[in-house]
């Protein structure tokens, strides 16, 4: 990549940065973005240890991943954002927004984290994906992410008519493409899980995050009774989206992550959690 290239690509970089940090109103932090050819080679670089142990993911896995967000070893270090350098160039080069969502996502998660280990006063980020106590959060934030990831990218997509409850064109689009593919996707996924509730619940944070901005930006049409309608024949599914979308701050989610963790053992049985 030449110079002239890096700097335009980091240019596109900062603007999504700055209007991120301006519409949610957020003090801009020191976070380390790199292209990746290797997700896992960046992962590993930054964080070996985390390779290590019974648990711990493949490089293989990993690199399955657009973007991932790497803590640092102290609280007070540098988190590093991986983004999939050939995923990047052609969405950029495509001028698919797809890219800025991941950003987002990751920033966001990062934000959470930092976040959530203050509120709790943790020692560091690592038990937070070790202990089965801090297991609702890890999947509140996987909801927070991929909402606020999907809202930036309709906002860079359709720019101001990104919320126009009155376009018919964009929620045309959605109730007959987009859901319906989402929902189909959904259902692969956890049929593919063959019973993983771990990831089951993933899927479902995923889903559900994507759901919550059509609802935000569109609540004309996706009213109570389309969620009744999308949600209603799993109850459990409808608990924890109202439960999601009732605590949509930290500091509120925080406070009742219990009733979280009941609505997961309620439908999961011997789910530890």
């Amino acid at each position: 990549m030449d110079e002239e290239m890096e700097k335009q690509l980091n240019e596109l970089v900062s603007v999504v940065l700055q209007n991120y940090y301006n519409y949610l109103n957020l003090k801009p932090i020191d976070v380390e973005i790199v292209l990746a050819g290797s997700v896992s080679e960046i992962y590993m670089q930054k964080r070996p240890e985390l390779f290590e142990g019974d648990n711990a993911e493949s490089p293989e896995a990993v690199d399955k991943n657009r973007g991932l967000t790497i803590p640092p070893e102290v609280v007070d270090g540098t988190f590093t954002i991986a983004i999939n350098k050939e995923y990047f160039l052609n969405a950029v080069k495509n001028k698919d927004w797809q890219w800025a969502g991941t950003i987002t996502h990751e920033m966001t998660h990062v934000f959470d984290y930092m976040n959530y280990v203050k509120i709790n006063g943790l020692e560091n980020y690592d038990i937070v994906q070790k202990e089965l106590l801090h297991r609702p959060f890890v999947l509140w934030t996987e909801f927070h992410a991929r909402a606020t990831g999907y809202f930036f990218i309709r906002k860079f997509t359709f720019g101001d008519k990104y919320d126009d409850e009155n376009d018919k064109d964009q929620t045309d689009f959605i109730l007959q493409k987009e859901l319906p593919y989402q929902i189909n996707w959904f259902s692969q996924q956890c049929e593919a899980a063959n019973g993983n509730a771990d990831i089951q619940l993933y899927e479902a944070m995923q889903f559900m995050g994507r759901y919550s901005i059509w609802e935000k930006l569109f609540p004309n049409v996706f009213n109570k009774r389309v969620r009744q309608q999308v949600f209603g024949s799993n109850p459990w599914m409808l608990d924890m989206y109202n439960f999601l979308i009732g605590y949509q701050t930290l500091e509120e989610a925080n406070k009742d992550f219990d009733e979280m963790s009941n609505i997961i053992k309620t439908n999961f049985e011997g789910h530890e959690i």
